[in-house]
């Protein structure tokens, strides 16, 4: 749907809110021939070394 302005628009409810400066984050997931594991989410300010590495995936 096209509206013509933001008010009508609102009114259908098809107005998302989006935000300027998005969170930064990490991922990891892996997929294999006996299936897929969870993804693994790490917040930007932390530091991904052997330890954290260990952890967060080779623990779950």
């Amino acid at each position: 749907m096209i509206a013509g302005s933001p008010v009508e628009a609102s009114r259908h409810g098809r107005i998302a809110q989006r935000s300027v400066h998005h969170k930064s984050l990490m991922v990891f997931g892996a997929i294999t021939s006996d299936g897929k594991m969870p993804l693994i989410f790490w917040e930007k300010k932390i530091n991904v070394d052997s330890k954290t590495y260990s952890k967060g995936v080779l623990e779950k």
